[in-house]
């Protein structure tokens, strides 16, 4: 049978006072320690979160600067070919223009040399005329 008596009191006692001990010295720091681990870890995944969330909208902006880049780039090509086609059509109509110049220079020297040089065929012409005749009839045209 159980018998309570001022041992039991005592006991009691000590438990209480060893629960409280035990509660101050070993029990309240365990817990705020615990409590502080997981508060660190749940900031860590938070701001793990927004890291991932900057290199994601980072990685999309580098993305779109480098199609921007891209498209600008082969803007820049295009309009660089379409000024060289552009000049090459100037220098080609200048050389047109020029062979078209040249060309009627050279018509008008030509034309030149030719109205010189006709009264001297002419003449030569005619004095071949009078030796040819000269041979083939064996006498001059004129007398």
């Amino acid at each position: 049978m159980i018998t309570v008596n001022a041992t039991l009191v005592v006991q009691m006692l000590q438990f209480i006072i060893l629960v409280f001990i035990l509660n101050r010295l070993m029990l309240r720091p365990l817990l705020t320690i615990m409590n502080e681990r997981m508060e660190y870890t749940e900031n860590t995944k938070i701001q793990t979160r927004d890291i991932e969330l900057k290199i994601n909208e980072l990685k999309e902006q580098f993305i779109s600067r480098e199609r921007e880049a891209r498209r600008e780039a082969a803007k820049k090509k295009t309009d660089i070919v379409n000024a060289g086609m552009a000049r090459a059509e100037d220098v080609l109509q200048t050389t047109r223009e020029e062979i078209s110049s040249i060309r009627v220079a050279s018509m008008q020297k030509i034309e030149q040399e030719m109205k010189k040089a006709r009264p001297l065929v002419k003449e030569q012409a005619e004095s071949l005329i009078e030796i040819i005749m000269e041979k083939t009839i064996g006498r001059r045209a004129g007398s």
